[in-house]
């Protein structure tokens, strides 16, 4: 009887150790970078985190608007966002259809 309980315990262990490497396995990629030609000063956010995507830029240059927008593998914009000043900011959740999360940045003056 003891043993046919040490026996269930360490099967329940084991599952549990193995149910919980998948529940935490996440994937998370992101990038800081500045695309603008110099000597416009910008700053761009992107990245994906398992079912979900970002775009986010800023220009700092004076007389510039920042634009964002995420889309999927087809090129169909899942998100945008557009200001004249700071951070624009677009994101979206990834269908099964989708296959691919991208990020754009742009920009404009005015």
């Amino acid at each position: 009887m003891v043993i046919s309980n040490i026996y269930k315990a360490k099967r329940v262990i084991i599952g549990a150790a193995i149910l919980g490497s998948f529940a935490i396995t996440t994937s998370v990629s992101a990038v800081v970078s500045h695309p603008a030609p110099y000597p416009l000063v910008d700053e761009w956010n992107v990245g994906t985190s398992d079912n979900y995507g970002w775009s986010n830029y800023i220009i700092k240059t004076g007389g510039y608007g920042s634009a964002s927008s995420v889309k999927n593998i087809y090129g169909f914009v899942k998100s945008k966002a557009s200001t004249k000043y700071g951070w624009a900011n677009s994101s979206s959740s990834r269908e099964w259809y989708d296959v691919r999360l991208d990020g754009f940045w742009g920009y404009w003056r005015f």
